[in-house]
């Protein structure tokens, strides 16, 4: 008698994607960009893309941290350091996760870039004074 064991293994999805990042970006000013992925099985693949009106470009993640918990899901931080121009405003940073292969499960989050020159001055309005003119 033969016994077969067949074990079938389906991603699990992960919480909501979280992409972290600031509100304004400077030209010529490094800034981080952090993905987030928590509890998903298998390990997520996490892909960068710059995205741009005519094309998606792929980029590579400055970091890559990989927890495997206790409970067998995976929590996964790709962080991405990116350099804006003044070219680059309007454009996208797009990060991508796959969990599972011939079965999977995608999430996509992404960020426009909002670009502040680096020869604006701002000036703080402390006090404003309305007057009024018969």
């Amino acid at each position: 008698m033969h016994v077969f064991v067949v074990v079938f293994s389906f991603p699990v999805q992960p919480s909501p994607l979280e992409l972290l990042s600031p509100d304004f970006l400077t030209e010529g000013v490094s800034f981080k960009f952090t993905c987030l992925s928590t509890g998903g099985y298998p390990q997520p693949e996490i892909t960068w893309l710059y995205q741009t009106p005519n094309e998606d470009t792929p980029i590579n993640a400055t970091s890559l941290l990989v927890e495997h918990t206790n409970n067998n899901l995976y929590n996964v931080n790709s962080t991405l350091t990116f350099t804006p121009s003044m070219a680059d405003d309007g454009n996208w940073l797009i990060c991508q996760i796959v969990v599972g292969t011939n079965i999977s499960v995608n999430m996509t989050a992404m960020v426009q870039l909002k670009l502040i020159s680096k020869n604006l001055t701002f000036l703080k309005v402390t006090k404003l004074l309305i007057r009024i003119l018969d």
